[in-house]
């Protein structure tokens, strides 16, 4: 979650310089995109690999990404039982308008292995089970799975 607090206090800081378009990533988990990149309406974020990979185009929103490791003990905690996180869930990830925010989304979406209640309305999330990817939340109708890009 510190990662995505440093994120969003790093485009503060650019935006305070007069910067309009950037992009930001924390080690590909957590990135932002500010504005867009010259002669594009947004900033293009393909989440994991394979033909049915979510694409997003963030102009001015967030996305977090967290992941199970394929056929390795699991890195990813479960604070509920202190033990490796076990929900089954291969990926979760999370839009919205702060890093922070979806840095933290993200990683309960992987841990529970669906949408939490307490998520914030204004956030979408993406889950990737064995049954393939869920999206839930308002730019649900936005996402499109595979070659399809959608502008958040």
């Amino acid at each position: 979650v510190a990662k995505g607090g440093a994120i969003d206090a790093a485009m503060a800081l650019l935006r305070d310089a007069g910067i309009t378009s950037a992009l930001m990533h924390g080690g590909t988990s957590t990135i932002a995109g500010m504005g867009a990149p010259p002669d594009a309406d947004a900033w293009t974020i393909r989440l994991g690999e394979g033909i049915d990979a979510p694409r997003v185009r963030l102009r001015n929103r967030s996305v977090s990404f967290s992941s199970a490791r394929p056929g390795g003990v699991e890195h990813v905690m479960d604070p509920r039982k202190g033990v490796p996180a076990s929900s089954g869930a291969l990926a979760g990830a999370c839009v919205g308008r702060s890093a922070l925010q979806t840095d933290a989304w993200s990683t309960a979406l992987l841990v529970r292995g669906e949408r939490p209640a307490g998520m914030p309305s204004d956030c979408t999330s993406l889950l990737h089970t064995s049954g393939g990817w869920s999206i839930e939340g308002p730019d649900r109708g936005r996402i499109e799975l595979g070659t399809q890009e959608v502008c958040l």
